[in-house]
């Protein structure tokens, strides 16, 4: 799993290999946000009833995903990201004031829950590289 943290607001990715050859070339995911402070969480939810999806095959999302995030603290600049399957969350990376500023928002959640990352919060740039380098290695391991 690979988990972001800036003050209180916290935020978990998780990958998950498919073991049915049907979905050959996909895995799952799961994306957990939590307020640390009040203790308020909630989890993605996909919008159309099937399972959370990202490629691993046509269009790998996830090297594509940490590649961009890396190039925008490397060199600045403004990332989207929305899986390709369902587009069940979009994932905003601006640099932003010497970091970077990252927001996660999703259809299905609860807007009225303080979670931070849905309006935005300033991550610090090695954080966010960590996370990164999270990602991609648990990629690697489900791939390989």
């Amino acid at each position: 799993m690979a988990s972001l943290s800036s003050g209180n607001y916290h935020l978990e990715f998780d990958i998950h290999p498919i073991a049915d050859p049907l979905h050959d070339g996909w895995h799952t995911y799961s994306i957990r946000l939590r307020n640390n402070s009040t203790g308020e969480e909630v989890t993605l939810l996909p919008t159309s009833g099937n399972p959370l999806y990202l490629n691993c095959s046509i269009m790998p999302e996830i090297p594509l995903l940490c590649s961009g995030i890396q190039k925008i603290v490397e060199e600045g600049g403004k990332l989207t990201f929305q899986p390709m399957d369902d587009k069940d969350f979009t994932l905003n990376v601006c640099a932003d004031k010497g970091g970077v500023a990252v927001q996660l928002t999703c259809d299905s959640w609860v807007s009225y829950i303080d979670l931070g990352w849905p309006s935005g919060v300033p991550v610090e740039k090695q954080k966010l590289l960590e996370f990164t380098q999270q990602l991609t290695t648990q990629y690697s391991v489900i791939v390989d």
